[in-house]
């Protein structure tokens, strides 16, 4: 599921991408870069297993969509699917955590 764009193809608001990385996780925040508020925050879970699911919440409104077997950069690319088409992202804040 897409987000389309509030108003035509020009950002509106600037923001930070946050994500945290783990072994069978990924956790977003898109933070509004004058507000600092969260404009969307969610997470894949259950990477590489059946049960995968990105979950997401934007305008209090909670969706959740199956990945079955979703390895990380397939669910990368299903969190950029949701990201608010209306925001410039200016930074990309990252952890990544190495099992062991």
């Amino acid at each position: 599921m897409e987000n389309p764009p509030l108003s035509g193809n020009t950002p509106t608001r600037r923001a930070v991408l946050v994500i945290n990385c783990g072994s069978s996780s990924v956790k977003f925040a898109l933070i509004d870069a004058d507000s600092e508020q969260p404009l969307i925050t969610g997470l894949v879970e259950c990477l590489g297993s059946t049960d995968a699911a990105l979950v997401w919440k934007r305008d209090s409104v909670k969706i959740t969509k199956a990945l079955p077997d979703a390895n990380l950069v397939e669910s990368f690319s299903e969190v950029i699917a949701v990201l608010p088409k209306e925001v410039e992202v200016l930074a990309i804040g990252h952890r990544v955590v190495h099992g062991g």
